[in-house]
């Protein structure tokens, strides 16, 4: 009798938990929404808010209530660029930078329609939100940026001490006992890489002394880390990429205009010939 009350017992519990779980999951007998029901309606929401459309990498929502961008056209303002990398990169996915001709409405007295063009040309549109700006003045347009991958707001992208432009003209690949180095990317600084190993380092430390108008060694660094896109002598010519720079000379080449007289002898003599044929081998 005492194991058929135990089995009774056991079996009359069971159905007590099993209808009060029923009850209090159940939306539609115990009022309560089920759990599995809640959390598929609450990844539905930020499935919708997370949704574009477009692909440009702005969201629906953001589109439409803070960009004012098309949700179904990656390039809104048709200038090449799309609404996405215009935002992320500080640029307006609505203005394209062309001004567009203006209808007058030919009952609007001159004064009222001069003050309509001039409305256009200094404030909408800027040029340099187009394709064609340079708003960080690098030489590279912004077009050029986004297929480079470079920021069009900051002419040096990798911190490196050297223009986005002119690293990207000279861009090369270097074979390395210890592997590949490419220099001059604009977007990798190649900081404290292969090629600066102790010995490099001793010689280079000795010559930037920051002594007789040489720059010194630790102000060369950022971060105590040395760039060597920056200090590496990359055409053994004399002249530290860094001052190829400034003189805008080729730095994988000891003789940028092929004049048959090394760069560093033509700066020593501040030669005018040496800016001809800048940037040919």
């Amino acid at each position: 009798m005492a194991y058929v009350a135990i089995v009774s017992t056991l079996i009359f519990g069971s159905l007590f938990v099993g209808i009060s779980g029923f009850f209090q999951t159940s939306e539609e007998i115990g009022g309560f929404d089920s759990a599995v029901e809640e959390d598929i309606r609450g990844d539905s929401e930020l499935m919708l808010e997370a949704l574009d459309s477009d692909g440009d990498g702005l969201s629906d929502k953001l589109e439409e209530t803070q960009y004012g961008t098309d949700i179904d056209d990656p390039d809104t303002d048709n200038d090449g660029m799309t609404d996405g990398w215009e935002v992320q990169h500080g640029l307006n996915p609505l203005d394209n930078g062309e001004s567009e001709d203006l209808e007058i409405d030919p009952t609007q007295n001159d004064e009222s329609s001069a003050a309509q063009i001039e409305n256009e040309t200094e404030s909408w549109p800027d040029p340099n939100q187009g394709p064609n700006g340079d708003p960080d003045r690098d030489g590279l347009t912004n077009q050029a940026e986004q297929e480079l991958g470079t920021d069009p707001q900051r002419a040096d992208s990798d911190n490196d001490g050297l223009n986005d432009r002119w690293e990207s003209l000279y861009t090369t690949s270097v074979q390395t006992p210890g592997g590949e180095v490419v220099l001059f990317n604009p977007l990798d600084g190649n900081w404290d890489c292969l090629l600066l190993d102790q010995a490099m380092r001793d010689a280079l430390e000795s010559r930037f002394d920051g002594e007789n108008g040489m720059a010194d060694w630790d102000d060369l660094a950022s971060n105590d880390r040395h760039s060597c896109d920056m200090v590496l002598d990359s055409d053994d010519d004399g002249l530290a990429n860094f001052e190829e720079e400034a003189f805008g000379t080729n730095p994988t080449a000891r003789d940028s205009d092929m004049d048959l007289i090394d760069d560093i002898v033509e700066v020593a003599n501040q030669s005018i010939a040496l800016f001809t044929g800048l940037g040919e081998q």
